[in-house]
């Protein structure tokens, strides 16, 4: 590239230069880095393209992103959370300290089948989570994948466990 940055391999979406991370998603670039290496980029690219400058970038694939102080970086993603919480009816649900629960359900009959798709959904959407922001149900949700093929009651129960 002739602004000097180099193709990741493992990433073709992402590109590399000295001081500075571009991130391609569609048509949007998230730009990482100093703040006087990104406006030197942007003016690079500004000369080559047609280019929108949305500023400081403050949600990024559904991760809420803030900087409460010069150097830090936090991310979280409860705005995907509310959302996908209301999507499953259960935006008053309350917190749990382990995302699957201990012992067994004795509340479901593993015997009665629920909504593949639904269940699937939810799986996906849990799955989201544990990449971006919340490693620790990454395992509850990997032992309830292994059911999408055929979930039931029981395993829905779970899901719904892990969802707080």
């Amino acid at each position: 590239m002739s602004l000097g940055f180099q193709r990741c391999l493992s990433y073709p979406c992402v590109y590399v230069g000295k001081d500075l991370i571009i991130a391609v998603y569609v048509d949007d670039l998230t730009l990482f880095g100093l703040k006087s290496e990104i406006d030197q980029v942007k003016r690079a690219l500004s000369e080559r393209l047609d280019v929108k400058d949305l500023g400081t970038a403050h949600m990024l694939l559904s991760l809420h992103i803030c900087r409460p102080s010069e150097g830090v970086i936090t991310m979280d993603q409860i705005h995907y959370l509310d959302e996908i919480l209301k999507e499953f009816g259960m935006e008053d649900c309350r917190g749990k300290v382990s995302p699957l629960p201990v012992g067994e359900d004795k509340e479901a009959d593993c015997n009665v089948s629920c909504d593949q798709a639904k269940y699937g959904k939810a799986i996906g959407s849990l799955l989201y989570l544990a990449n971006g922001t919340c490693p620790d149900v990454a395992f509850a949700v990997g032992k309830m994948a292994s059911y999408c093929e055929n979930p039931t009651m029981a395993y829905w129960y779970r899901v719904r466990y892990a969802y707080f």
